[in-house]
């Protein structure tokens, strides 16, 4: 049971942790965010932030992974729902042809280079990429399922494994 409890409460660390440092990042920015600042407005030793996030760079990345994962939780939202929606093929891939547009703008390409520089940091620290790593693969299976749907509502084919493509476009 002391397990447990250890656990829930390194839970509730990290929950406070990452609020005030979302906060912190917000406010402030990367290049002035205070690990200080955060461990003293959170409450939370510093110790526990070390462990947990090993370090002030450690923690910048937790908050961009957890905003990455709500990204991506609400982009395979709105695809679900254009493909759930949509009243042809051509509306589909209108959908997806504007999506593509925006991300080969400047803005857009400059997302990209913030997100490689997120799973490049969140690679050194065992609890990110343990967390990127789930974010993955449900990301994949969501995508998967729009996938699939796509295929039954007749917008597209499936000549392989759905779940594959899905891999291959993230």
């Amino acid at each position: 049971m002391a397990e447990r409890r250890t656990r829930s409460n390194g839970r509730e660390t990290m929950v406070k942790v990452l609020d005030h440092a979302r906060r912190e990042l917000d406010e402030v920015g990367p290049v002035r965010f205070n690990i200080l600042r955060v461990i003293e407005k959170s409450g939370v030793s510093r110790s526990s932030v070390y462990h947990h996030f090993g370090g002030r760079d450690g923690v910048i990345a937790a908050v961009e992974v957890a905003r990455m994962t709500a990204e991506n939780a609400t982009i395979n939202a709105v695809l679900k729902h254009v493909v759930e929606t949509a009243e042809s093929r051509e509306d589909v891939f209108e959908a997806i042809r504007s999506v593509l547009v925006a991300t080969g703008t400047p803005a857009g390409r400059k997302q990209r280079a913030h997100r490689i520089a997120v799973i490049a940091t969140a690679q050194g620290v065992p609890l990110l990429a343990e967390t990127m790593k789930h974010d993955q693969i449900k990301t994949n299976a969501d995508l998967g399922e729009v996938l699939r749907i796509a295929v039954a509502r007749g917008f597209a084919s499936a000549k392989t494994n759905v779940e594959g493509v899905a891999h291959v476009i993230l």
